[in-house]
């Protein structure tokens, strides 16, 4: 069964129609079921945002609060004469990246401190080990970006200039004109008849009112579709009315209503492009609302795994420092991030 957006709007189905006019019944419907597709994934993405700040969110800041923690576990263990020079220099990189990891989330000032502090010995051991020529490479190197950067910016100055000179808008086409200008009289015609200021009965003035909101709405969309349905709801005679769109109006709703598909496809396309973000592993043309529900349960179940895991290690560590060692020997061929705080 039709809906009843749909209905008001289709030319009636005979065997006189033309190819055109064929053409804006099945476009209309396309729109309508885009559209509703489109409504489905919006939704969809407030749902999965509501559910990951909820659910997951929680997880995820407790293990930065665990990462910090272990930070300043290593951070007393640096200084402490039982670990080898091996293994300082394993604590080092440990610190310096996952203080550069939790900076990146959120700023903390006593974070700041070490990792500033670990930065220094990390600079100071690749100067020793660049050797003596390690001054005079970066001075190389910043001499080379500054450069660069001068040349860039004079031409870039060079092609405004050019660009300013030469500017230009692009061109129309003739169908592009008379589409705009189909939207532009359906909307003039509208405003003119149902502008709420005309009107002296309170109630209808209201009706008008709103009706008008959602003119300026589909205007400024440049959704034809819903400026021919409000049209068409507005006159008596409406299948009568439709059926009379000559031939070269109906060409160009059709050009605007291709359009307009265009950009549905795109917004669906983008919403869908954004969970691949978050999940490479899935694929757009197979993507649903099920499958992104079990792959963010999947994802909170392994948070939870991996925070309490954590929690428990950071207790053996602060326990006995062989604990540290233990750690230490099981991440020297690996990251840190391989081994504590996969997310």
């Amino acid at each position: 069964m039709k809906s009843s957006a749909v209905t008001k709007i289709l030319i009636e189905e005979t065997n006189n129609l033309s190819e055109e006019q064929k053409l804006f019944n099945k476009l209309v419907k396309q729109i309508e079921r885009k559209k509703k597709e489109l409504s489905k994934w919006e939704q969809c993405a407030e749902d999965y945002k509501y559910k990951y700040i909820k659910e997951l969110s929680p997880i995820e800041d407790e293990l930065n609060k665990y990462r910090n923690e272990f930070v300043y576990i290593l951070d007393n263990a640096y200084s402490n004469k039982n670990f080898s020079k091996k293994e300082k220099k394993l604590i080092v990189t440990l610190i310096h990246d996952m203080c550069a990891e939790s900076l990146s989330l959120t700023y903390d000032e006593n974070l700041a401190n070490i990792f500033t502090t670990y930065q220094a010995i990390v600079k100071e051991d690749q100067k020793k080990r660049a050797g003596s020529f390690y001054d005079d490479i970066v001075q190389r190197i910043e001499d080379d970006i500054k450069e660069r950067m001068h040349d860039e910016r004079k031409e870039w100055e060079s092609s405004r200039i050019d660009d300013e000179e030469n500017y230009c808008q692009p061109q129309e086409t003739e169908e592009d004109k008379a589409s705009q200008q189909s939207l532009k009289e359906i909307y003039r015609s509208l405003a003119a008849n149902l502008h709420p200021d005309k009107e002296l009965d309170e109630l209808e003035k209201d009706r008008k009112n709103s009706l008008m909101q959602d003119i300026n709405k589909a205007y400024k969309e440049k959704n034809l579709v819903e400026l021919l349905k409000i049209q068409l709801e507005e006159e008596k005679n409406q299948q009568k009315n439709i059926e009379e769109i000559s031939k070269g109006k109906v060409g160009s709703f059709n050009k605007a209503f291709k359009r307009q598909l265009e950009e549905l496809r795109d917004n669906v396309s983008a919403i869908k492009r954004s969970f691949q973000l978050y999940h490479p592993d899935l694929k757009m043309s197979g993507l649903t609302e099920n499958k992104l529900n079990d792959k963010l349960q999947e994802n909170i179940k392994y948070h939870r795994k991996v925070a309490s895991q954590t929690k428990n290690d950071l207790e053996k560590y602060k326990k006995d420092i062989k604990n540290i060692k233990v750690f230490l020997k099981s991440v020297e061929s690996r990251s840190a991030f391989e081994e504590m705080f996969l997310y």
